[in-house]
Parts: structure tokens; sequence; C-alpha cells
């Protein structure tokens, strides 16, 4: 007969070794990532990175203000079409109103075209 009263199980003791080395492995590959975030963040800061890209914004910014009449265009376009992505960007509060300013506009369009066709 066999006593197992004060044995130790080896299989629980890898399983409890593997847990404490895993933990350990976790903890430095976090610190490794972190170091090497904070390298590449000091690397960019050093060479200038931000402000390169601060001064890109301010391009792409500058440009699309001074194509203000086309996407005010291109956007009219899309709201005449109905497009369902840029009608899901509306406020709900706006959407009521904006479809009256369209019902609207195309009333007034229908009636001059009524005035124009009966004056002929």
């Amino acid at each position: 007969m066999v006593h197992k009263l004060n044995s130790i199980n080896i299989n629980d003791v890898n399983v409890e070794l593997m847990s404490e080395q895993q933990a350990v492995i976790f903890e430095v590959e976090n610190d490794i990532n972190a170091f090497a975030e904070y390298l590449r963040f000091a690397i960019f800061n050093a060479a200038g990175f931000e402000s390169y890209c601060v001064q890109e914004l301010k391009g792409l910014v500058d440009s699309f203000r001074e194509k203000e009449g086309t996407w005010t265009g291109v956007a009219m376009n899309e709201w005449l079409q109905g497009n369902p992505l840029l009608l899901a960007e509306i406020p709900n509060n706006l959407k009521s109103q904006e479809s009256n300013l369209e019902v609207s506009g195309r009333l007034r369009q229908l009636s001059v075209a009524l005035r124009n066709n009966h004056l002929l």
C-alpha cells in the first residue's frame, strides 16, 4: 500500500511553475514592448516627426478650405441623390428641417417651371 499523504504530485508542480514562468514572461514582454514604444516615440520626436505631421495636417486643412466651393457642391449633390451615408451623419433634430428645405426648393422650381410654361 502506497501512502500519498505527504507526497507531491509532479504534474501540479509543473503547472504551478509553468504559470509562474508564463507570468514572468508576460511581464518581461510587456516591459520590452513599452520600452520599444518609448524608443520609437523618442526617435520620432527627435527627428521632428510630430512637427512634420502637424505641418502636413495644416496643409490638408488649408487645401480643404481652398476647395470649399467644390466640397459644398459635392455634399449638395450627395444630399440631392439621397446618399444614405451622408444622411446618417445628419443629427436627427436637423433632418426634418433640411428635408422641408429640400421639398420647398423643389416646389419652388416646379412653380417657376409651371409659370414659364404657362406664359409661353
